[in-house]
C-alpha cells in the first residue's frame, strides 16, 4: 500500500529541469533552537536562491560489480537528462540456465545513492544461458534533489536473479559503483536535512512542521527527524527519516497509523530495506490511508498528531526489537476527531457510526463508500471486519471491498466500504443520492478470532 518516494514527491513538489526552482516560493518560518522543531506556514515570500540543485559531473570508470555464479554485471556509464539519472549495465548470463535479474523491486530493494536508500534503480531482465543483454537503470532528479543530492558520488546496486522455476539463483546483496566524486565527498553531512530547511520553502511546497528531535534509538536505529508536508492539492504526507549506525542490514516496519487519535491502517504500512551506515526516508502518504476527501467527514482537515508503530528487524525478518509505537505532533493544532453520525450500534463495548456516504475520489470509478466509525471500550483489542455476503443497497445484495480496522482499547477506527459501482449500477444505482439504505453485518473478533459481536445494521442513504 506504500506509494513509492519518487511518486510522492513529483506530485508534492514542481522541479525544474535542473532540479532548482524558478522563481521564489511562498513560506514562512520560526524556529525554537531548543527543541530542534520548525514550523512553516506559505503566508510570505521566502528567497529561493539557497535551494541545492542537481548539477552533476560526476563520471564512472567501467566497473565489475558482480562476477560469480557464472553471471557478470558491469557498469559501464552514466548519463544524465533533465529528469533522470541513468547507469548503463553490461549483464552476462554465462551459466546453462535462463536467468531472471531484478533490481529496485518491492519485493528486492537495496539500492542507495551517497549514503541514502532510495526506492529507483528498478531492473527487470530475462536472459537465456549464454547470453548478454545491456541495460539501464534509472534514478529519478525529483527524488535525488528532495534527498538534498546534488552530484552522485556512489551508487549502490543490489541484485536478485532466479532461474525459469522462479527459484533463487543469487541474491547479491549492495554492490557500490563509485563515481569520480567519490574520495572528495562529505558523507557525514545530512544533505536531506538541509533540503527540508532550504529546497522545501524555496520550491513552494508547504512545510507544515519540522522536528529533528531524536525519538528512537535501539539496535543502532535512529529516528531522527519527522516532517509533515502538504501539496498544492492540500495532500499530506509524513516524512520519517530513519538510520542505521548499526554494522547490519535492517528492515524497518511500520504501520497501526492513527491520524487524531482515530485509527486509519492496520498491520503493516512499509517495510524497506537499510542498510548499515544508510539513511532511508520512509513515506507515510496520509492521503493513501485515508482520502483526503474523506478525512473531512472526520473532521481531519488539520492534522495535529500522527502515531506509528516502528518495528526492526533482521536480515531474515526477526524482529529485533519489540515495536514501539511513535508519535508526531503540531504544537498549537487540535489532536481530536468528529465522532458524531447516525448511531447504527451501542452493545459490548462496541459503538457503530454512519459517517454517510460519499462518492470515490477517483474520476473514473463509479464506486460509492460507506464510511463507518468503530469505536472499541472494551477491555481488549479487537478487530473489525464485515461479513462476506451481508452487505445489502435498497435491499439488492452487493459487491464490495473492505480492510479490517484493528482497534485498541479505548480507541477508534475507521471501516471504509466501498460499494462496487459495477453491483451497483446493475441494480439502477449510479449515485450516492440514489441510495436509501445500506445494509451489513459487522463482525469484531478478539487478538483469539473469538467473535465478541456480529450486529447486522442499517445505514440511511444520504
Amino acid at each position: 500500500m506504500k506509494k513509492r518516494f519518487a511518486i510522492l514527491l513529483a506530485a508534492v513538489m514542481l522541479l525544474s529541469a535542473c532540479g532548482g526552482p524558478t522563481s521564489p516560493g511562498t513560506s514562512s518560518s520560526e524556529s525554537s533552537a531548543s527543541s530542534g522543531q520548525t514550523s512553516v506556514s506559505a503566508s510570505t515570500q521566502v528567497p529561493g536562491g539557497n535551494a541545492v540543485q542537481f548539477e552533476p559531473s560526476a563520471t564512472v570508470e567501467e566497473t565489475v560489480l558482480v562476477d560469480e555464479s557464472d553471471v557478470k554485471i558491469t557498469a559501464t556509464g552514466l548519463k544524465y537528462t533533465a529528469y533522470d539519472v541513468k547507469l548503463s549495465l553490461a549483464i552476462e548470463n554465462n551459466s546453462d540456465k535462463n536467468l531472471s535479474f531484478y533490481s529496485g523491486t518491492l519485493g528486492y530493494n537495496c539500492n542507495s545513492v551517497n549514503g541514502y536508500m532510495v526506492d529507483d534503480g528498478y531492473l527487470n531482465a530475462d536472459i537465456a544461458a549464454g547470453k548478454k543483454s545491456n541495460e539501464t537503470v534509472s534514478f529519478s532528479v525529483d527524488e535525488l534533489t528532495l534527498l538534498g543530492i546534488s552530484d552522485i558520488a556512489d551508487i549502490e546496486l543490489g541484485f536478485n536473479i532466479t532461474d525459469d522455476q522462479y527459484n533463487d539463483y543469487l541474491l547479491t546483496g549492495p554492490r557500490q559503483l563509485k563515481t569520480s566524486i567519490a574520495d572528495s565527498y562529505n558523507y557525514e553531512e545530512d544533505t536531506y536535512r538541509q533540503a527540508i530547511a532550504d529546497n522545501v520553502p524555496a520550491l513552494g511546497f508547504a512545510l507544515d512542521y519540522d522536528s529533528e528531535n531524536e525519538v528512537y534509538d535501539q539496535k543502532g536505529i535512529h529516528v531522527i527527524s519527522q516532517t509533515l508536508v502538504t501539496n498544492s492539492s492540500g495532500e499530506q504526507a509524513l516524512l520519517v527519516e530513519i538510520e542505521n549506525t548499526s554494522s547490519d542490514t535492517v528492515y524497518v516496519s511500520v504501520g497501526d497509523i492513527t491520524i487524531n487519535g482515530l485509527g486509519v491502517q492496520s498491520g503493516n504500512w512499509s517495510t524497506d530495506w537499510i542498510s548499515a551506515g544508510k539513511h532511508r526516508v520512509v513515506t507515510i502518504n496520509l492521503s493513501s490511508v485515508l482520502d483526503k476527501s474523506y478525512q473531512t467527514a472526520f473532521g481531519l482537515e488539520n492534522i495535529g498528531q500522527i502515531t506509528y508503530f516502528l518495528e526492526p528487524k533482521d536480515s531474515v525478518l526477526d524482529t529485533l526489537v519489540v515495536p514501539q509505537t511513535l508519535t508526531f505532533a503540531v504544537p498549537g493544532r487540535n489532536t481530536s476527531f468528529d465522532a458524531s453520525g447516525e448511531e447504527l450500534y451501542r452493545e459490548d463495548g462496541i459503538h457503530i457510526v454512519s459517517k454517510g456516504l460519499v462518492p470515490d475520489s477517483f474520476e473514473l470509478s463509479d464506486d460509492i463508500h460507506l464510511l463507518l466509525l468503530v469505536e472499541n471500550s472494551a477491555s481488549e483489542q479487537l478487530s473489525f471486519d464485515i461479513d462476506f455476503n451481508s452487505v445489502s443497497v435498497n435491499g439488492y445484495m452487493t459487491n464490495f471491498i473492505c480492510f479490517s480496522r484493528t482497534v485498541a482499547p479505548g480507541g477508534s477506527g475507521v471501516l471504509d466500504v466501498e460499494l462496487m459501482g459495477l453491483s451497483l449500477e446493475e441494480n439502477g444505482i449510479t449515485e450516492p443520492e440514489s441510495i436509501t439504505e445500506v445494509e451489513l453485518t459487522v463482525e469484531a473478533k478478539n487478538d483469539s478470532y473469538k467473535t465478541i459481536a456480529k450486529p447486522v445494521v442499517t445505514a440511511k442513504g444520504n
